[in-house]
């Protein structure tokens, strides 16, 4: 899967679980869409089932993926976290 496909998938997982129109890859979620860690926790899951991942996220991907959410992340920060997670598995 190429990276436009991944950023493809996370913008569709944003519209749908978040109700969000307009997403630009550069904007803060947490400064321009108020992302908290519950909001992060939803995403996560969400990332989890859109991407079909054969075997759950380990606790150290889970905490790496929370940190950055939490951290002024971007849609191209997600982006480019799980084109690492899928290179990293296969």
């Amino acid at each position: 899967m190429n990276r436009c496909e991944v950023e493809e998938k996370i913008i569709k997982a944003l519209k749908e679980e978040f109700k969000l129109d307009h997403i630009q890859v550069d904007e803060s979620l947490v400064d321009q869409y108020e992302f908290d860690s519950v909001d992060a926790l939803n995403l996560l899951t969400a990332i989890e089932q859109v991407f079909e991942f054969k075997k759950p996220l380990s606790i150290q991907e889970e905490r790496r993926a929370m940190e950055m959410l939490m951290v002024d992340s971007t849609v191209n920060h997600i982006v480019d976290y799980v084109v690492e997670l899928i290179k990293n598995r296969e």
